[in-house]
């Protein structure tokens, strides 16, 4: 107890003495520590130049000179005549740009129109044991030649899935019946986009 009592008496004289110490020796660290004065950075000053020099002629891409192009041929003028003397060479034109495929058909294939054709009679697809076994599935997209008669006389496909599918869809295609698309009540040849799906959940 006499030793606690003897702290507490000398705590404000400690406290004072360990405070001015501590203020001596900043002043001694403060005159013996030598100043530090910063530099601010300066941006360094270009010493390098550049110079122009023209290059040799040899390494310069001088352009080619033009070949020389004979001028086109103006055609032959033409001179009607209903005399055969004095025709000089027969000429044929040929003027259509039809499908050979549909060369037997007459008409106009109509894309727009105001009936579309109906399904009759519609033929499932065979399912190849090929693409099966291969786990191939999806839709073919077919475009189809609609005719007066209902009858389909061309198959396109538009979106192919795997050809042992597109050629299943295309031969059942071509033995479906339509109703005839009908323009202003009259029965007109058509395009059809037709979808036949594959799947083996069915």
């Amino acid at each position: 107890m006499e030793k606690t009592n003897n702290v507490k008496k000398k705590y404000p004289t400690l406290l004072k003495t360990s405070i001015l110490s501590t203020l001596i020796l900043f002043i001694i660290l403060f005159q013996v520590v030598p100043r530090f004065n910063p530099n601010p950075y300066r941006m360094r000053a270009k010493t390098s130049e550049t110079i122009m020099e023209k290059l040799p002629d040899e390494m310069l891409n001088q352009p080619k000179e033009p070949k020389n192009i004979e001028k086109p041929k103006l055609p032959k003028k033409i001179k009607e005549t209903t005399d055969d003397s004095e025709i000089t060479e027969d000429i044929e034109f040929e003027t259509t740009f039809e499908d050979p495929s549909l060369t037997e058909h007459k008409g106009e294939i109509y894309r727009i129109y105001e009936n579309a054709p109906k399904v009759l009679v519609k033929l499932d697809p065979k399912y190849p044991d090929a693409a099966r076994q291969l786990g191939i599935e999806g839709t073919v997209f077919l475009e189809l030649v609609v005719e007066k008669d209902g009858s389909v006389s061309l198959v396109k496909v538009i979106k192919s899935v795997h050809p042992l599918l597109d050629a299943s869809a295309v031969n059942a295609a071509y033995q479906m019946t339509f109703t005839p698309a009908m323009s202003r009540d009259i029965a007109v040849r058509a395009y059809v986009t037709f979808p036949v799906n594959f799947s083996l959940r069915n």
